[in-house]
């Protein structure tokens, strides 16, 4: 670490598990003195709550544009000593360092980690309702200003961040020490904004790649697809009558459904978070058809499902280990059921210096600062 100051600054672009590792990590390499402060932000509320529970000093959970990341990091960047600072996000979907109400109801799904008489059903996991209880939270002070939640909504007028840069002499160097993007692998488009964005706040950007697997020893079970555009003329085209397991993230299922596919015997499994099971009903899936479940599973646990539902073809993303794809197609493929994988996205402005594979890696960037 350079001496700019005894705390390093990050900007965390995150949602995965990928990112929770990296504030868990970073929580225990460095002393409680050198502890990094970490801004994490994500594109829900259910990701921004792994974050804040995983140790990130302030969290926001919406997507964000360029011209909005810019502003935030701006905002931070123009601290004077002993000064509050006060970045204003009026966006009802904003989230930060606040206590959660989980609601154990989870309605027009099955919710589950147990098989039981040929039933799926479960008492273990919970539906984030999105609702914020406003206690005072003084993790580094930084604090949030809510109006009403309406709908399920979650409305902030501003975001307080009022860390205390007396011991800290941050407002003659530029913004943050790193800018951390370890967003999924098929968010391509968020990873060209963050490197976009690192550039012109300059600030280094070091991107978080999950490694690819290998897969060879599977290839008579799968077709490889490079797009869920592909996937859904494939599917229409291959598996019309068949049993297909989606097992690809709730954001994916509406390119797919635009194709002609037969919703009875399209199931999807999705976290069990209120937004997932409602943008799943709203494509017409109807609640026997998800399970709504927390991974990431093992391949038993994979085998039992598919076996469960009679699936004939899974769709599945190359999300690597810790999505949890190796698990789905070593399970489909002990059952001689049909895989469909989308490929990752090619990143063309990803510059491969700027990779790192693993915590160890990232931690001889941070030291580099």
């Amino acid at each position: 670490m350079n001496n700019k100051s005894s705390r390093l600054r990050i900007f965390l672009m995150g949602g995965t598990k990928d990112s929770i590792n990296i504030i868990k990590f970073l929580r225990h390499e460095y002393s409680s003195k050198h502890s990094p402060y970490i801004l994490t932000t994500t594109t829900t509320d259910y990701g921004a709550k792994l974050a804040k529970d995983a140790g990130s000093n302030q969290v926001i959970g919406k997507p964000l544009p360029k011209e909005e990341i810019l502003d935030i990091i701006t905002d931070l960047n123009s601290n004077n000593n002993n000064k509050n600072v006060d970045i204003n996000i009026n966006n009802k979907n904003n989230f930060n360092n606040s206590n959660i109400i989980n609601n154990k109801n989870n309605t027009n799904a099955i919710n589950n980690n147990n098989f039981n008489n040929g039933n799926i059903s479960n008492n273990n996991n919970t539906d984030i309702n999105n609702n914020i209880n406003n206690n005072n939270n003084n993790n580094n002070n930084a604090t949030i200003n809510k109006n009403n939640n309406t709908n399920g909504g979650i409305n902030n007028s501003n975001i307080n961040n009022s860390y205390n840069n007396t011991n800290n002499n941050y407002n003659n160097y530029n913004n943050f020490d790193a800018f951390i993007d370890a967003t999924h692998p098929f968010a391509s488009n968020v990873t060209s904004t963050a490197i976009e964005s690192s550039k012109i706040a300059n600030i280094p950007y070091i991107r978080f790649e999950r490694p690819d697997v290998d897969y060879s020893e599977f290839k008579d079970s799968i077709i490889f697809v490079d797009s869920f555009e592909e996937t859904g003329k494939l599917l229409s085209n291959e598996f019309k009558s068949k049993n297909i397991l989606h097992l690809a993230g709730v954001n994916t299922i509406e390119t797919i459904l635009k194709y002609d596919i037969d919703l009875k015997n399209f199931f999807v499994r999705v976290l069990p978070v209120k937004s997932s099971i409602e943008k799943c009903n709203s494509f017409g899936i109807n609640g026997e058809n998800i399970i709504a479940m927390q991974g990431v599973f093992s391949k038993e646990f994979n085998k039992s499902l598919m076996k469960e539902l009679d699936i004939d073809v899974i769709i599945t993303k190359e999300s690597g280990e810790i999505g949890g794809a190796p698990s789905k197609i070593e399970a489909a493929h002990e059952l001689g059921i049909d895989v469909i994988l989308v490929n990752r996205p090619k990143i063309n402005n990803l510059d491969s210096k700027h990779i790192v594979n693993n915590l160890s890696e990232l931690k001889i960037f941070l030291d580099s600062l």
